[in-house]
């Protein structure tokens, strides 16, 4: 997460309805006009907190896009259970359900989108994902080392596929991926990597 206000004091209920109100107004605008209507004007004027409060969470509009996009992330703690095919759809699943969500995918579209018009965006975005795919890779890393895998397969191009597949049937097919379209997918990769 890219909060820079970590440093205030979550506990003053001011600052969490504030920061709540922000970020809400902040998904809704991203939802509604897209990245360059999305100004800190118009947050100020939707959550009806002032711009010199917003400025001093977010001192720049970039960090607060992509926090208002972690904000509609689930951060349950990944437990993985050892089952590779069941501990990979876990992670593909909790994906796939919020690209199911409407708005929060507009938002992924919306910020991809700024991305490549604005490197700050752009940087903030891969880190947000980065951690995302490590955790995948991690899963896939600890099917090599079970002997599961073959011990040359790429693991982080194989993440970048899992998760791939569904922002591209989400986001080019507009057809959010169902469970049984996680499991073709998580199947397919597992054969191509197991050993033989």
């Amino acid at each position: 997460m890219t909060d820079t206000s970590a440093a205030c004091d979550a506990s003053d209920p001011r600052i969490v309805r504030s920061r709540a109100a922000v970020l809400e107004a902040t998904v809704e605008l991203l939802g509604e006009v897209g990245h360059s209507g999305t100004t800190i004007e118009a947050i100020a004027e939707r959550s009806g907190v002032a711009k010199t409060t917003i400025y001093r969470h977010w001192p720049r509009r970039a960090p607060l896009l992509v926090d208002a996009l972690y904000s509609r992330v689930e951060h349950a703690a990944f437990e993985p259970t050892g089952d590779l095919r069941a501990d990979l759809l876990a992670l593909v699943g909790g994906l796939a359900r919020k690209l199911r969500d409407p708005n929060w995918s507009r938002m992924v579209a919306t910020l991809l989108d700024a991305a490549e018009s604005d490197p700050e965006i752009a940087e903030l975005s891969a880190a947000f994902t980065q951690q995302r795919r490590e955790l995948c890779r991690s899963v896939l890393d600890r099917g090599v080392q079970a002997g599961e895998l073959r011990a040359d397969a790429d693991t982080d191009t194989a993440a970048q596929l899992l998760g791939g597949a569904l922002f591209y049937k989400r986001l080019i097919l507009r057809r959010p991926a169902t469970d049984a379209d996680l499991e073709v997918v998580v199947d397919l990769l597992l054969d191509g990597l197991r050993t033989r």
